[in-house]
């Protein structure tokens, strides 16, 4: 879930009563649109890379590498679960 704190967006992984704190991380303009975008779905990292390009108009190498660091960030601090 994201809220809004002092100016930051950050994910908080309610509704677990084994909630790290520690892992919760802030989200700059770019990775909260691709959170707005892609929450409550199934994504691939193709598909994130795909909103960054047609967003950003970024090439799609660039792409991959940028939403593969993100999906890594929320998994990392148990956002997203996936592969």
């Amino acid at each position: 879930m994201l809220r809004s704190i002092a100016g930051e967006t950050i994910v908080v992984n309610q509704g677990s009563s084994h909630t790290d704190m520690t892992r919760i991380i802030s989200l700059n303009v770019t990775a909260r649109l691709m959170w707005e975008k892609l929450e409550g779905s199934e994504f691939t990292l193709a598909d994130a890379a795909a909103l960054l390009v047609s967003h950003y108009g970024i090439a799609e190498e660039q792409a991959l590498v940028d939403a593969g660091h993100w999906i890594e960030r929320l998994k990392g601090c148990g956002a997203i679960i996936g592969e």
